[in-house]
């Protein structure tokens, strides 16, 4: 990350953007599974050549990691033995197998992508609705394993709101849409704080992308009406033993 943008606008630094909270109807976390609930399941990760870990388009976007399947296997689970493992496939059994006990997940529209989408925030043992270490996954379709579109980490709260995923840092606008055939996750917006180069854009396709022309006054701004009222995501903690 280019630690010269540290120096952004005053406009976001006054703006209070790290005590902004999510909606008050959001549900927080008050404890784990119990005990007596958790099986123990036997699996392995696999390597998978297909993983990307390059940025996007920006060397300081907060998208650390790119689109691939998730070859996670599992070899028992509910009294039943798989001798040659089986893939996560599903949402459900991602939650049950793959999503730990002391980490979060939850299920959300994207705009222009007509599927769930699953939210797996990485940080174990947090008990609210604040996520800043996500990975988003999609479902591929019957006998196919889950894709993970991409992967964000940020300096303030992960949110969204209407379909729009806003991964914010003190230098960077970012929001982020999946790709209408769910196989990548896309910028929607990006704007760098220190130098206000960057783009607006009512979908995620570069070719509707309008370069953005403001400033301070304009960034902060869209800042206020955009990120501060995006809402935290509703986490539910997952299934599977630790």
């Amino acid at each position: 990350m280019n630690k010269v943008g540290l120096k952004v606008i005053t406009g976001l630094a006054t703006a209070g953007i790290l005590a902004v909270t999510g909606s008050a109807g959001l549900q927080t976390i008050v404890g784990e599974i119990p005990a007596e609930e958790i099986e123990t399941v036997e699996y392995k990760m696999e390597e998978n050549d297909s993983s990307s870990y390059t940025h996007d388009d920006s060397p300081d976007s907060t998208l650390y990691m790119r689109a691939s399947d998730l070859t996670y296997k599992y070899y028992h689970h509910n009294e039943i033995e798989y001798p040659d493992g089986k893939t996560i496939n599903t949402f459900p059994e991602a939650i049950e197998i793959y999503i730990t006990i002391r980490e979060r997940y939850a299920l959300v529209h994207s705009s222009g992508y007509g599927k769930q989408v699953l939210i797996h925030a990485m940080e174990e043992d947090r008990r609210d609705n604040k996520t800043y270490d996500v990975r988003i996954y999609t479902e591929q379709g019957k006998g196919k394993p889950l894709r993970m579109v991409g992967a964000l980490e940020s300096q303030l709260p992960i949110k969204i709101k209407d379909g729009v995923i806003y991964s914010c840092t003190s230098w960077t606008y970012e929001t982020y849409v999946v790709s209408p055939d769910g196989s990548e996750l896309l910028h929607k917006d990006y704007i760098n704080l220190y130098d206000y180069s960057g783009y607006t854009n009512k979908f995620g396709d570069k070719s509707t992308r309008v370069p953005f022309k403001g400033g301070s006054k304009e960034a902060t701004e869209l800042f206020e009406k955009t990120y501060q009222r995006a809402y935290d995501f509703d986490f539910r903690p997952g299934l599977a033993p630790i």
